[in-house]
């Protein structure tokens, strides 16, 4: 299949400085190219990454190297592994694998496990660590999952074979650090793998892995819906020009289906309405709701006669993707922060008033009300307020908040549910002033859950990016927030470059947060973290269906017993993470996993338990 020549040259100069604008265009002109769309689009990737490595050469001149420290050793090294000339190693796919990364004498040529429900999507991880010759000719490719306790069979299609992409990304704490690392940042189809300098993709459509380096690999086993529960086997098959091994695969499928009856809407904060390829990847990991700033470009503010009126034509187009999407739950709109109080501008520019004069806090209220009234006839899904997007302990911006609550109240009554600002240590002054105006308070991890709090609806947020590992984002979206007892949970944020380039992390003050990259063909390559917030998600739909299967059976059935007991001491042993692992009893009906992550081990000791229930019903 030709590409259009018109669709060529937009693609090109938008990607590539002019000389290499000119050389690619005259490729593409080739009277001999027969290249097809999807070459000619994997060509182009490659191009724009190699012209962005050069960018980030210049820039992180001005940071620290960080490495990744390894403390296991690699001798003694078997036999087996210096004939084959590299290292197969299965791994907690939520623990992360570096360039310099060995594995544990437990890893080397151990089995990938694991288990899901049917319907569901499970991640297993392997790597391959090369010795000193390191890897050339390397294919990976997977069989189908035979069931080998009775009839049924995962299909290889229903398994996607990744490679994760070592990237430089900026490392330390907050926008002012000054050190970088490689680190496994996205997480790309086999095929369309670009290449980095540890692994590229060679000229034998295999993959070339640099000498005494370790290259992650992700399996994603997308479980049908209708697969016949059991016990299920297959083979990962490694072929490289210097040997050839199989690694093995167990996979159980559950009895059950996870159950959703329950589920609080988990959300991310975006920095705009999405479009559609955004909405689906936002609801393919299981988010429900989104947070977002008021900004007058997307809802433009008019005043006519004394009427303060919107354009809501984009906002209702964002609001009937999120609805094809199955994206449903509540949304969040923060009017502006205490240093950009948009809404307000916005407002008293339309209007022509200040917004510290003596009425301006009804005119305030009766633009939200606009809003509001307009998302409940058209349907959207329920707006909650946020007056302030956080708030310190300055007194000046408490007072501008409580003024602007009072005239929400006063307007709209209980028609209006506002929510607090974001709160990471809170002061019982603060808890004080703040309470007889909040209907949800929004808390950080390190905020003391007080009974003062429990009494409104309690909403978490927490930070995650492509800094941070599948176990760490898994377990900031699922277990904890659990542990916590929260309604809801907001992840800061969703695709937020800092300023510059989404791929760049160092073109802006700000540090990029990052949970999946959007390429040029408009296809979102997931980070290791962006499937841990699907995982956390899945953690609780795990709680939920143990929950609801417990309804359904008698107080007096020993299963029954020793689920609810385990469930009880459950928050306890999450809230240690660290002494989990010996905590923690699996049921002897646990299937086999290589998760032995915190979160990892919960999840198997309630897949433990479910079995244990339909064995005893």
């Amino acid at each position: 299949m030709r590409v259009p020549l018109l669709d060529i040259f937009h693609t090109l100069k938008r990607y590539f400085p002019f000389p290499l604008f000119i050389a690619v265009l005259i490729c593409n002109l080739s009277p001999d190219s027969s290249l097809s769309a999807q070459t000619r689009s994997e060509f182009v990737q490659r191009l724009f990454l190699e012209r962005l490595s050069i960018e980030i050469d210049q820039l992180i001149k001005r940071y620290k190297h960080l490495p990744y420290e390894e403390s296991n050793s690699l001798e003694p090294l078997d036999l087996q592994w210096r004939a084959l000339g590299f290292i197969p190693f299965a791994r907690a796919w939520g623990r992360s694998v570096y360039p310099n990364t060995i594995p544990a004498r437990e890893e080397r040529g151990a089995p990938l496990e694991s288990f899901a429900a049917p319907g569901e999507s499970e991640p297993l991880v392997f790597g391959l660590r090369a010795l000193d010759a390191g890897i050339s000719g390397l294919k990976v490719s997977v069989g189908g999952l035979v069931n080998i306790d009775t009839v049924g069979f995962i299909s290889p299609d229903s398994i996607e074979v990744g490679v994760v992409e070592y990237f430089r990304v900026r490392w330390g704490e907050g926008s002012q650090a000054r050190a970088w690392r490689w680190h496994p940042t996205r997480i790309w189809p086999w095929r369309e793998y670009p290449g980095s300098p540890f692994c590229r993709p060679d000229t034998s459509g295999g993959l070339w892995v640099r000498p005494n380096t370790a290259q992650h690999f992700w399996l994603t086993v997308r479980t049908p819906a209708d697969a016949t529960p059991g016990n299920y086997s297959g083979s990962v098959f490694v072929e490289s020009d210097q040997g050839y091994c199989k690694i093995p695969v167990y996979f159980t499928v559950l009895s059950v289906g996870l159950g959703s009856r329950g589920l609080p809407p988990h959300g991310v904060i975006i920095p705009a309405p999405q479009d559609l390829f955004a909405c689906r990847d936002l609801a393919s990991h299981g988010i429900k709701t989104v947070a977002r700033w008021y900004d007058p470009a997307d809802l433009p503010a008019r005043s006519e006669k004394g009427e303060i009126s919107f354009d809501f034509r984009l906002e209702d187009a964002f609001m009937a993707r999120l609805a094809d999407t199955g994206i449903y739950g509540p949304q969040i709109i923060f009017a502006g922060s205490p240093l950009s109080p948009v809404f307000d501008s916005t407002l008293a520019l339309v209007a022509g008033v200040q917004p510290d004069s003596a009425w301006f806090g009804m005119l305030y209220a009766q633009a939200a009300q606009v809003i509001l009234e307009h998302s409940r006839k058209q349907g959207w899904p329920r707006l909650l307020w946020g007056i302030f997007d956080r708030a310190d302990r300055n007194r000046e911006e408490l007072s501008v908040f409580q003024s602007r609550a009072k005239a929400l109240r006063r307007v709209m009554g209980s028609g209006v549910r506002i929510l607090s600002p974001l709160i990471n240590r809170p002061d019982k002054s603060m808890l004080k002033e703040l309470a007889p105006f909040v209907d949800v308070w929004l808390l950080g991890e390190e905020a003391e859950v007080t009974e003062q709090i429990r009494e409104k609806a309690l909403w978490g947020y927490s930070a995650i990016t492509q800094r941070h590992s599948g176990a760490q984002a898994r377990s900031r979206v699922g277990f904890v927030p659990w542990q916590k007892k929260m309604d809801s949970l907001i992840i800061w944020a969703y695709n937020w470059p800092g300023g510059g380039h989404a791929w760049n992390d160092f073109d802006s003050p700000r540090m990029d947060w990052m949970l999946s990259y959007r390429n040029i063909d408009d296809r979102y390559i997931p980070t290791p973290a962006w499937e841990g917030v699907r995982e956390g998600i899945e953690d609780r739909r795990y709680i939920l269906t143990l929950e609801n299967l417990l309804d359904t059976y008698p107080g007096s059935s020993p299963a029954a017993e020793q689920a609810r007991t385990f469930l009880a001491s459950l928050r306890a042993l999450i809230e240690t993470p660290d002494n989990l692992p010996e905590a923690i009893t699996l049921p002897a009906e646990s299937p086999p996993s290589n998760d032995n992550t915190p979160s990892g081990l919960v999840r198997r000791a309630i897949a433990g338990h479910i079995i244990r229930l339909f064995k005893s019903y």
